[in-house]
């Protein structure tokens, strides 16, 4: 037998996701007598504790415990410490868990030589943020060209409490979700003793935000965790050396969308290659931890204090589009005849690429990708909003002239 799991959920003024997510592990095949949920209530002010009060005194198998507001390692690690059972499962309080989850991570570790399992996180809502990351895997463990899981994720994670506790819990210096999740494995990898399995199997399904300012957030905070998982590891994966170089080279407009070919509808494609752009650019602009459009200023002009050598891009210089062809491409586009090769090098396509974007009122202005830049940097000191639209319906295409000045 694999032994009692204890799941652990770490909540802070999430009250209507939490519970969602406690009444799918109630609903669970898996016998409650094998199972027990604690939920540690970190600082919440919004009738949390309240409620998981009163789930405690329904159901014998749920745990509350409270704790002053200090981020999900702090409260994951006194879960740990007040809890009970062989093998220890994290989810997360904006997820719901399948039936099975428990009965398959149950069926996963009656192998004793598994220590560390990570599994399936799916989209649990339809917006468009949430189509997307579900497209790119984005919560799913990594897997390196050698085929090796790189780390866990704790929204959909399990491992052998012997083994929790061998590597001391989670990182307490990590003060906001991301990036403890990450520093534990390679902590783990780094003592040799196994490696993380990951189980497409063990599925939980992750309610996604809705709004792009809570998307360019939870990548900014990933940033931050990255750059606090370095600081604590020095581990390699975790450095990222041209972090600067490439926020310059995006802020001088030069930007290479991914190719989403693979996705219906050209609408589509060049949705999730902008949210991919973002992604990466918010990654790195909370791994540097900027926040000032003067920081901003200071790595184009290679004065921002960071210990590589930033790589400065060659200008460009390209012949100017064909008008003709360029309208028929934006035809296409406006009627979605076409699959846009976003990383195409054919002059014509890109620049119908870029007046198109510009009449989904996406950029300013074509060629002016360092005001959209900085105007992202705001939102992160909240002095104001970007206004974007990501409504999974879409803006409408309402072009005043395909033949005006590209």
């Amino acid at each position: 037998m694999c032994g009692h799991i204890a799941v652990i959920i770490p909540t802070h003024n999430r009250l209507r996701r939490l519970k969602a997510c406690i009444e799918s592990l109630l609903v669970s095949n898996f016998p409650k007598s094998d199972y027990s949920i604690y939920v540690v209530d970190d600082g919440s002010n919004d009738g949390t504790g309240n409620y998981l009060r009163k789930k405690c005194s329904e159901f014998s198998n749920i745990h509350m415990i409270a704790t002053p507001h200090s981020g999900p390692a702090k409260a994951r690690n006194e879960a740990v410490k007040q809890s009970s059972g062989d093998l220890v499962a994290f989810t997360d309080d904006d997820c719901s868990v399948d039936k099975d989850w428990l009965s398959e991570l149950a069926r996963l570790f009656k192998n004793p030589s598994i220590e560390c399992v990570g599994g399936k996180v799916l989209s649990a809502n339809s917006c468009l943020i949430s189509k997307y990351m579900d497209h790119v895997c984005a919560l799913d463990p990594p897997i390196d060209q050698s085929g090796r899981v790189r780390y866990i994720v704790t929204a959909n994670a399990c491992i052998r409490r012997d083994i929790l506790e061998m590597l001391g819990g989670f990182n307490e210096g990590f003060p906001m979700a991301g990036g403890e999740d990450v520093e534990l494995s390679l902590r783990y990898r780094s003592t040799g003793s196994g490696d993380i399995i990951y189980s497409p199997t063990c599925r939980v399904y992750h309610y996604y935000e809705d709004s792009c300012k809570d998307f360019l957030r939870r990548y900014y905070r990933y940033g931050i965790g990255c750059r606090i998982g370095f600081n604590h590891t020095k581990n390699q994966e975790l450095w990222f050396s041209n972090a600067a170089g490439e926020l310059k080279r995006w802020l001088m407009g030069d930007i290479d969308l991914r190719d989403f070919v693979e996705i219906n509808g050209s609408n589509n494609q060049v949705w999730f290659s902008l949210l991919y752009q973002f992604q990466r650019m918010m990654l790195y602009a909370g791994y540097l931890h900027l926040r000032t459009e003067e920081q901003l200023d200071q790595i184009l002009a290679n004065d921002y204090p960071w210990p590589l050598k930033l790589s400065t891009p060659e200008t460009k210089f390209e012949r100017k589009p064909d008008k003709a062809k360029t309208s028929t491409i934006i035809k296409k586009l406006e009627t979605g005849n076409m699959f846009v090769p976003v990383c195409t090098e054919d002059y014509e396509t890109r620049a119908a690429i870029k007046w198109w974007l510009s009449q989904l009122n996406y950029f300013h202005h074509p060629r002016n990708i360092e005001n959209l830049v900085k105007s992202v940097v705001s939102i992160l000191d909240l002095n104001s909003l970007l206004e974007m639209s990501f409504n999974h319906k879409y803006l409408p295409l309402e072009p005043s002239s395909p033949d005006r000045d590209l």
